[in-house]
């Protein structure tokens, strides 16, 4: 009588090898999505971070340097916020964006003398929004110069009540933020008199609910507006900042150097 031929069972044998492999490769396939998520993250300035002891996010700065942020995953912060780019524009000397040329990223009391520019011709803003103005040191006339190509005087003039061949000092407006903008219309000085809060663009305030042709005081609650002298957006424009006079104009001689009377009949926000 043969005995039966025996053999050990190997409890780590082509089984154990097996999920072995698929763990490997399950890992490896981990590894390559969050490297297609790492690179749409970088795309939009943001990176995630992976440590022993937390997930998140770092914010990558112009010199390439990482700092901690925290998150939910990459896909999910960058469908919620864009981040937002520096402030740039570039001012030309003569219409059509030709001749001598200076890029700005930060306020410029003289454009004359930072860029050896004669005059400002023609703008392209490249990022965020500015305010230019007709004369140096922020004197002047105000003009809102939002994201897009201004080739000539009548493009950023418009329909004003004041038309400038030139501009000569250029800031960027920083807090802008046209989705949480709310501002407090009042009828007399220093915040007295009836009141209207805005949250929303109003090409005629009269038509709107506002008796009055005038404004003679107002409170920018968040973000930047840009009024104007008429409806329809026409006439003097005055840009009101929450961080500019603690975003309180008690007058409306705080709204613009060269702002001649109260009459405000139209106001939307800025984009940026």
């Amino acid at each position: 009588m043969c005995a039966a031929l025996t053999h050990p069972v190997n409890t780590q044998g082509w089984g154990g090898r097996g999920r072995d492999e698929t763990d490997r490769q399950t890992e490896r396939e981990r590894e390559r999505e969050r490297e297609r998520d790492l690179g749409a993250c970088i795309q939009t300035g943001w990176v995630q971070t992976l440590g022993p002891s937390q997930a998140g996010f770092g914010k990558v700065g112009r010199s390439g340097e990482l700092s901690a942020w925290s998150g939910p995953s990459c896909s999910q912060r960058h469908e919620q916020r864009r981040v937002r780019r520096p402030a740039s524009l570039t001012l030309w000397d003569e219409e059509d964006f030709q001749g001598r040329r200076c890029r700005l990223l930060s306020d410029c009391a003289n454009a004359s003398e930072r860029g050896a520019l004669r005059r400002v011709r023609s703008v392209k803003v490249e990022n965020s929004a500015w305010v230019a103005y007709e004369y140096p040191d922020f004197q002047g006339q105000q003009f809102i110069l939002e994201k897009g190509d201004y080739p000539c005087c009548g493009a950023w003039s418009g329909s004003s009540g004041h038309h400038s061949n030139q501009l000569l000092s250029f800031r960027p407006v920083l807090c802008a933020n046209h989705r949480d903008s709310c501002v407090t219309l009042f009828e007399g000085e220093n915040f007295q008199g009836c009141k209207f809060e805005l949250s929303d663009d109003y090409p005629s305030l009269p038509s709107m609910g506002w008796a009055s042709k005038d404004v003679g005081s107002l409170k920018v609650n968040s973000g930047a507006w840009v009024a104007y002298q008429y409806p329809g957006y026409r006439g003097y424009q005055y840009v009101l900042e929450q961080d500019r006079h603690s975003g309180e104009f008690h007058t409306y001689s705080e709204f613009s150097t060269q702002a001649h009377t109260r009459q405000l009949q139209s106001i939307r926000r800025v984009q940026h």
